[in-house]
């Protein structure tokens, strides 16, 4: 039903290479576990969403653009991607989760639903027997015969 589960997964895993990246400074480069790909690093610290607002408005507010080199705003910019890209994830992944319940919820109400109309269906073949026998006044003889619930039912149906 959802085709981007693996996609998320996959997300997931570069986010988590990401980190663990970030943590390693000394390394120029991040290496694919599975995959040949090489990918420069230029961020040294993984920052929070709170922390990039908060230097995205200081340089807004402040003006000192002049003062930021092209190398501070690129790396900025990789981290609010970042940011974004880990936002992302998490949302997908509530909404995996989110979704995994409706369909469990959905897969009961599907059982639920079974066990009534089987239990409808056998309550009408014993009614339809008991009609075939005299109608409602072999049932009025039959009472004792009958367990509470049918008997309760019988009274709905007359």
């Amino acid at each position: 039903m959802f085709p981007n589960y693996y996609a998320c997964s996959s997300v997931a895993h570069l986010l988590a290479r990401y980190e663990k990246s970030c943590l390693e400074p000394e390394s120029g480069t991040i290496k694919g576990d599975d995959k040949d790909s090489e990918v420069p690093l230029q961020c040294t610290k993984f920052r929070t969403c709170k922390e990039l607002l908060h230097a995205v408005d200081r340089l807004v507010e402040d003006n000192n653009a002049k003062e930021l080199s092209v190398n501070d705003m690129t790396q900025l910019e990789e981290e609010l991607h970042a940011a974004l890209v880990e936002t992302r994830s998490i949302k997908t992944q509530l909404m995996m989760n989110y979704i995994s319940t409706l369909q469990e919820e959905e897969k009961k109400l599907n059982e639920d639903k079974e066990e009534t109309v089987k239990q409808i269906a056998s309550m009408e073949h014993m009614f339809a027997g008991i009609d075939e026998g005299g109608g409602h006044n072999d049932l009025a003889n039959n009472k004792m015969n009958l367990p509470q619930h049918l008997l309760t039912l019988s009274l709905f149906k007359a």
